[in-house]
């Protein structure tokens, strides 16, 4: 990982001018400082390479996401090790202490990645929500907004999806009247997903920022939100639902509705 290359060549390089090392020419150094760097990337601790080797032999005789745990407890171990012999040395500390969250967090991104595969969008969708109006008053539907148990609302416009608003933003606005519309206060440009595209991939290229929620369109209509605190949630309620015999009538609801 780029992290490690950068703070290994820093723990030898602290070393050298610890040690007395540096007698030799720049040249010497250097190399010393690479040789320490491939034998340290070797080391059978995950996510380093060396680790990476360990989890693609251990896949072969077990599936990828337990083969992955593996690698990552023996790369923790190893970083609790490294953390002993380096607590009097901070750089060391600092890499033992990468070296353990790094393999942590590799393996819950291998696990949700496995648990999401098959998955697209429509199935971890809401499809319940509401809808506010490009030149709706944000005064007049602010009681509506706070009763919808929503954080986030498409914008509409002459029936197309034009942004999204934060509903913290919306009634902030409302407070300090710098805006009056959802229009002035909306965020433009938040590109819609669509129903059938894998789920792992959409919430992967989902936009950092505050935006939690998604719109979903299918063929250019709005039909849902993703809100990506609940994507497990939804799958796992869905997923019971379809393993669990249906008693008595469907019952039909409205999956959109508008406030105005």
């Amino acid at each position: 990982p780029a992290l490690c290359e950068l703070l290994v060549p820093g723990a030898g390089l602290a070393q050298l001018a610890s040690t007395g090392l540096g007698g030799g020419t720049f040249l010497q150094q250097l190399m010393f400082v690479n040789l320490a760097l491939v034998a340290f990337n070797l080391l059978p601790a995950f996510p380093m390479d060396g680790g990476r080797v360990v989890r693609a032999l251990l896949a072969m005789v077990m599936d990828y996401v337990r083969a992955t745990r593996v690698a990552a407890f023996v790369g923790q171990i190893f970083a609790v090790g490294l953390g002993f012999l380096g607590l009097f040395n901070p750089m060391l500390l600092l890499i033992a202490a990468f070296i353990f969250i790094a393999a942590a967090t590799e393996a819950q991104q291998v696990a949700v990645r496995e648990q999401l595969a098959g998955y697209q969008v429509r199935d971890g969708m809401r499809r319940q929500f509401r809808v506010v109006p490009a030149n709706g008053s944000i005064r007049e539907c602010a009681l509506d907004l706070l009763e919808s148990q929503q954080d986030e609302f498409p914008v509409i416009r002459d029936g197309m999806f034009v942004g999204m608003v934060r509903l913290d933003t919306a009634l902030n606005a409302m407070e300090s009247d710098t805006a009056t519309t959802f229009a002035e206060v909306m965020q433009a440009g938040v590109r819609p997903i669509e129903e059938d595209e894998p789920l792992m991939k959409s919430m992967e290229q989902a936009p950092a920022g505050q935006n939690k929620t998604l719109p979903v369109t299918s063929d250019g209509v709005l039909t849902g939100l993703l809100d990506l605190r609940q994507v497990f949630d939804l799958i796992r309620a869905r997923t019971r639902l379809r393993t669990q015999p249906t008693h008595g009538a469907a019952r039909t609801m409205q999956p959109v509705s508008s406030i105005t």
